[in-house]
């Protein structure tokens, strides 16, 4: 089954499978040599030995453009987040906005299921980070050799205290309670943190105002 994409430049994704391995390998190595090459050094039968090891085509998507294969696209999605973790091109295909249309398209999916869309650049790969930032990702963790960076769209995180909040309407009990705040032009969402009870994270969550959630007073 295929996925066709309306974006310029035109793609395609196609589920990867088993027999795959031998292309998404050749794609990994082709373009991941030179940034790992500058961290830690090449080593061929290692890197053979850890893709082999490592290999699980379930989240990988093979990328075509005007028929030719331009490269793998490898994502999941969680309860709370998606998450990019690689999106490679081969050579002769970068720098022609492939990879910018394939990134947009997944911060669609990511608004549309308000949730987080998440991704680690190498740190030498400054190129792509700045892509990313221009895109709207925002760094919010590093490790010695990556920035982590996430992208929320129009989702607004941020910690407010429940002495502060008014008019709360409890829609749901349980440990992860929901409330929703009445304002004029949007309803505020505030999801509790479990591990805080007198902390909260804040979602602005646009809904037509004519259609509430159903509410019941807390």
């Amino acid at each position: 089954m295929q996925y066709s994409c309306n974006i310029m430049p035109p793609y395609t994704l196609k589920p990867a499978n088993e027999s795959d391995y031998e292309i998404l390998k050749d794609i990994h190595h082709t373009t991941m040599e030179q940034h790992v090459s500058k961290i830690w050094g090449w080593d061929k039968e290692f890197q053979d030995r850890y893709y082999r090891e490592n290999f699980n085509p379930q989240n990988i998507q093979l990328i075509y453009s005007d028929k030719n294969l331009t490269g793998y696209l490898q994502s999941w999605e969680s309860e709370n987040k998606i998450s990019l973790v690689n999106i490679l091109i081969l050579p002769d295909y970068q720098k022609y906005g492939l990879g910018t249309s394939i990134i947009k398209s997944l911060q669609n999916l990511a608004i549309k299921k308000s949730k987080p869309l998440e991704l680690g650049v190498f740190k030498i790969n400054t190129n792509a980070k700045r892509l990313y930032e221009k895109l709207g990702f925002e760094v919010f963790e590093e490790t010695k050799t990556h920035f982590l960076m996430r992208y929320r769209g129009n989702l607004c995180f941020e910690k407010a205290n429940l002495n502060n909040l008014s008019t709360i309407h409890r829609i749901y009990p349980g440990d992860d309670s929901k409330f929703w705040i009445d304002f004029n032009w949007y309803w505020l969402g505030v999801r509790q943190r479990r591990a805080d009870i007198d902390s909260y994270i804040v979602t602005l969550t646009w809904l037509p105002k004519t259609v509430p959630p159903k509410m019941l007073e807390a």
